[in-house]
């Protein structure tokens, strides 16, 4: 206390005009210097408020480290200021941006709510001189920021900008879409009159995502706005696009706004045409090529032993093994791809019952049949595409489900993403990215122990296509289901883990998934931390997915 009343009149004379500057904060986590505290209304001119972390002192509950059930609670009453400490404690890649839309949605439609602090803003990581000059994080006990040690931004960065963006535009319905936004007003100063916004129109470069040629298909197309003079923290208002007549031919739209100084508030990005669109345009361009004779023509034809079933053409070569019903080996053009063991489902259990394989017009077709109706389905198009139909019903809680396949991890070089990204996802940290093309090297990033930024293993959203970089041939999926999530190798462990963020992951190398799992903070469950944490329920749902395989 001697200490903290010596400090505290300096303090505050340095920073008294300090603009960020709120409320005070007299000692931390239970360390109140109780003698310091007449001191800041005696030196602070402003008279601000003055708080102690882990306590209810002067009409501000400052609860530390709390849950999402007491933050909902005692959010929710009306004689106090609730404004919670350390609310999301992160560590790894867990917490911060993971379960903190949850929180907000909460703080923030509450009027007793002040708002809430996370801990903490950088990984404390000190250079070793005598380990490598390796940076030290001192286990599991110092990467807990949403930035690296020189400040290098994780994906939790991305989605905090997004969900405490001052301006809200709620995400468009293009499938009946009539050029107006909801959009919201949550500076607490600011007209929204005052900031300026662009939208645009954009086509994603057709021949990288089909692997075809000729020149890419560069379209942009700039689009009006008339945005509404709303007055500070008003929650709806309507923003206009002036449209043009042709603007379902592009595939993205994006609106950025700027503030009145000149900053980029966010940019929003949308995808405008579906999976099933995007795969509909590639294999019109296959078929063309075909027409051209670039592409095989031959019918697909089927041997067997007693293992394994092979359908062949003179450029692909795809083994079953008919005891499991999944593949057991491809080669493309004379080599080999280590595409195997798939695909498997996962997430649920399955029983296999028998391969069946017969001539159709498309081409050729094999037949996974498992109880319960579960069936993957493989056509051999004579144009060398190779379609996969799968159909699986889920009932009950998850934390993943869907398909996988295995692949080598040191074969990779890189991929280029057609998903949400360049970061990867959680189930309760889907914000902080945005729909593109991503050309993402391979990296083995592990989040707060190594910091090559954005990782490159994980679980991605909106998943369209995958264009695979290897050591030997490439290999290309895409899909035409709306909604997929793309599971691209599992992340390796930090030395030190926390279960709380210690995520899982299919057994499989890449997986296309229906549902993915929430992270933890440092000190908590998924669960604990708000509705997306939870595990994804079902009721008796049929699923059904349709990708498609070139190699």
């Amino acid at each position: 206390s001697i200490t903290a009343c010596r400090l505290v009149p300096d303090m505050i004379r340095r920073d008294v005009n300090h603009p960020s500057i709120l409320v005070w904060d007299n000692g931390n986590e239970g360390g109140f210097p109780k003698a310091a505290r007449p001191l800041y209304p005696k030196y602070d001119i402003q008279g601000r408020p003055v708080v102690e972390p882990w306590s209810n002192y002067e009409g501000i509950d400052t609860h530390h480290y709390p849950k999402y059930g007491p933050t909902f609670e005692k959010s929710s009453r009306t004689n106090i200021v609730y404004m919670p400490t350390e609310s999301l404690h992160g560590l790894h890649d867990g917490g911060h941006g993971a379960g903190l839309e949850d929180y907000w949605e909460v703080l923030r439609t509450r009027p007793n709510a002040a708002g809430q602090f996370l801990w903490n803003l950088a990984d404390e990581g000190v250079v070793r001189r005598d380990i490598h000059d390796s940076i030290d994080v001192f286990n599991d006990k110092a990467p807990d920021g949403i930035l690296g040690p020189h400040h290098e931004k994780e994906g939790s960065f991305y989605a905090i900008r997004e969900i405490w963006s001052p301006i809200y535009i709620a995400q468009p319905d293009f499938t009946n879409f009539n050029g107006t936004l909801r959009i919201s007003n949550r500076y607490h100063f600011t007209r929204l009159g005052a900031c300026t916004f662009e939208a645009k129109l954009s086509s994603l470069p057709r021949q990288r995502r089909g692997g075809g040629g000729g020149a890419p298909e560069a379209r942009e197309a700039s689009v009006r706005t008339e945005v509404p003079d709303l007055a500070p923290w008003t929650e709806d208002g309507t923003m206009r696009l002036s449209m043009p007549s042709d603007w379902q031919s592009y595939d993205l739209l994006s609106i950025t706004a700027t503030d009145p100084s000149g900053r980029k508030v966010m940019t929003w990005t949308w995808p405008i045409t579906t999976a099933e669109q995007l795969m509909s345009r590639m294999t019109e361009r296959m078929s063309r090529m075909q027409a051209q004779g670039q592409g095989q023509s031959e019918a697909p034809r089927a041997t067997e032993t007693d293992a394994s079933l092979t359908v062949s053409t003179s450029q692909l070569e795809v083994s079953f093994d008919k005891a499991t019903g999944l593949i057991s080996a491809i080669r493309s053009r004379g080599e080999n791809v280590p595409l195997t063991g798939g695909p498997r489902f996962v997430g649920i259990e399955t029983k296999f019952q028998k391969l069946e394989h017969r001539s159709t017009s498309e081409g050729y077709q094999v037949d996974a049949i498992y109880e319960d109706g579960v069936r993957a389905t493989w056509t051999f198009s004579r144009g060398g595409m190779l379609k996969l139909d799968y159909t699986y019903r889920l009932n009950g809680e998850y934390d993943f489900a869907g398909i996988t396949f295995n692949y080598p991890e040191s074969e990779v070089l890189g991929a280029e993403l057609t998903s949400d990204g360049p970061y990867r996802v959680w189930k309760n940290r889907l914000k902080g990215v945005s729909f593109g093309v991503y050309d993402k090297t391979y990296n083995n990033t592990i989040t707060g122990q190594t910091w090559e930024y954005p990782e490159f293993k994980g679980y991605y959203s909106h998943f369209a296509s995958m264009r695979l970089r290897t050591n030997g041939r490439p290999l290309f999926i895409s899909s035409a289901t709306n909604n997929l999530y793309l599971h691209l190798f599992t992340p390796e462990k930090p030395v030190y883990l926390s279960r709380n963020v210690d995520p899982p992951f299919p057994d499989g190398q890449i997986s296309v998934l229906n549902c993915i799992p929430a992270i933890g903070t440092k000190f908590s469950k998924a669960a604990d931390e708000g509705p997306q944490g939870a595990k994804t329920r079902y009721e008796n749902e049929t699923f059904k997915g349709q990708l498609y395989f070139r190699f």
